[in-house]
């Protein structure tokens, strides 16, 4: 009421038709469910947007997961190959050296 009452002295003036409105809403029964009305579309609205948050925060979480297994099994084909090449390396070695001292036999 005290914004009205400041709003009905301000220059320049508000058109009658606003400040008859306000005063309207201020006052009009209808305008309590209408008040109501809206503080339901917004509490529904805010209802819906927590569960559209909780979906995403699971969403989330089952991704960070996957993410991990993913990570876990990159490491671990890492440290086969590793272990593989490491194999293979060994093998090479080894027909390196039977070829070097084959060839020194042959001498």
């Amino acid at each position: 009421r005290y914004a009205l009452g400041a709003a009905s002295r301000c220059n320049p003036s508000l058109p009658k038709s606003v400040l008859s409105r306000a005063a309207q809403l201020l006052t009009d029964d209808t305008s309590t469910n209408s008040r109501a009305d809206y503080i339901q579309a917004l509490t529904k609205s805010m209802e819906v947007q927590l569960q559209r948050m909780q979906q995403e925060r699971i969403q989330a979480e089952e991704n960070a997961r996957a993410s991990f297994q993913c990570r876990q099994v990159m490491l671990s084909l890492a440290a086969s190959y590793d272990i593989h090449l490491n194999r293979l390396e060994e093998r090479l070695d080894d027909i390196y050296r039977r070829l070097k001292h084959g060839d020194d036999k042959d001498d």
